[in-house]
């Protein structure tokens, strides 16, 4: 029973993309972040100038200052307290992005690894061995049948 042994040796190499014009674009704009609070800051805006408006009646309802002041401030607190929630999430929103962008230029840029090279080493002594022995005694076979019938027929020619 013949045993074999087999080694493979992989070099390996790593080769960074090239640097073009598309790839210094997608860093920049990777860095870039959108203007997440000045639209949340507006419509918030806007809500405190409807909320003091609402108290300004044409029909002539009366409510005394009192009342009306501590209603307003009420909802001008919860107003704040609201936009400060929403400036807070859309702050992790957009930090969550930006980190999204970086991660997919850092995918198309990182260096690739290929195979640069390799060896492959075989090692079967007994099979080897066993096959020289079988081809040498194929050899020595055919030798021996060679005499025999050279010797036959010149045997029979001499008879």
């Amino acid at each position: 029973m013949s045993k074999k042994k087999t080694v493979n040796t992989n070099t390996v190499a790593w080769s960074p993309p090239p640097e073009t014009q598309d790839v210094r674009d997608l860093r920049e704009s990777a860095n870039e972040g959108a203007d997440y609070a000045t639209p949340i800051r507006n419509a918030y805006a806007r809500s405190e100038q409807n909320l003091q408006r609402s108290y300004n009646s044409p029909l002539g309802a009366y409510t005394t200052a009192d009342v009306r002041d501590k209603s307003m401030r009420s909802q001008h607190q919860d107003l704040q307290q609201n936009m400060g929630i929403d400036l807070s999430n859309a702050a992790q929103q957009n930090s969550e992005a930006k980190f999204g962008r970086r991660a997919a230029v850092a995918g198309f840029t990182q260096p690739q690894m290929y195979n640069s090279g390799g060896t492959q080493t075989v090692s079967d002594p007994f099979g080897q061995a066993m096959q020289i022995g079988s081809m040498l005694s194929g050899l020595g076979m055919a030798a021996m049948s060679g005499g025999t019938s050279a010797g036959a027929s010149s045997s029979a020619g001499l008879a």
